[in-house]
């Protein structure tokens, strides 16, 4: 896995989940490259970003502009294309189950993260080299 497609944990509170950007800087140190892929304006999500103490890098940000948003097939197509990368080179976590069933239609590897990151760990860790 080359490339990660990162949820950010961002809750209707507009929270940022501090522990799962933590576990994003220990992908990044394992030579992960980070993209988010959000159904938010490019604009609000660089302003979240922007709001992170010790953000890992990331390396490009998808967002509804195309005219499409997730969990519709284009936009993962678009994913692809924006990280040039085949989709069993990616890592898809989303907090919505429709959304990691429509990636997983394409053969991204897809995590439904619904707060136990170490579920989340494990799952990822378990994942062939």
């Amino acid at each position: 896995v080359t490339s990660a497609v990162s949820y950010l944990g961002i809750n209707q509170k507009h929270s940022v989940d501090d522990r799962l950007v933590e576990f994003m800087g220990e992908l990044t140190e394992a030579g992960i490259s980070l993209a988010v892929a959000s159904n938010s304006g490019r604009a609000w999500i660089k302003s979240v970003l922007g709001c992170i103490d010790n953000m890992p890098e990331i390396k490009a940000i998808i967002t509804p502009e195309i005219g499409v948003i997730k969990p519709n097939e284009a936009y993962f197509r678009h994913v692809l294309s924006v990280l040039n990368a085949k989709p069993d080179a990616i890592m898809f976590v989303d907090d919505r189950q429709v959304n990691c069933e429509a990636a997983e239609k394409l053969g991204i590897r897809t995590f439904w993260y619904q707060g136990n990151l170490a579920d989340l760990k494990r799952s990822i860790q378990a994942l062939p080299d």
